[in-house]
């Protein structure tokens, strides 16, 4: 039975489970599983890594589009904003 009324049973529970079932959480107990998990980690460091620098690429590349967009915007407006409102009025 769950409890409804906390909003953080869901990861509760999740956290036991996994805590239990998962080795990746166990505390190593030799100086070999230490480094091993050492290794792993800075390899998943390094892949988080690159992905926040595509991420962050990926951001200005959106940021340089939606400046040139709006200029471009802005430009035509200033060229044809005139003629179209003589053409409303008529």
């Amino acid at each position: 039975m769950t409890d409804n009324s906390n909003p953080f049973t869901f990861w509760q529970q999740f956290w036991q489970r996994t805590a239990t079932q998962s080795p990746f959480f166990n505390i190593p107990m030799t100086v070999e599983e230490i480094e091993k998990r050492q290794q792993e980690l800075k390899h998943i460091e390094l892949f988080l890594d690159f992905n926040l620098q595509a991420v962050r690429s990926h951001i200005a590349l959106l940021e340089q589009q939606k400046t040139l967009m709006s200029t471009a915007e802005n430009m035509a407006k200033s060229f044809y904003g005139g003629s179209e409102k003589d053409e409303e009025k008529q």
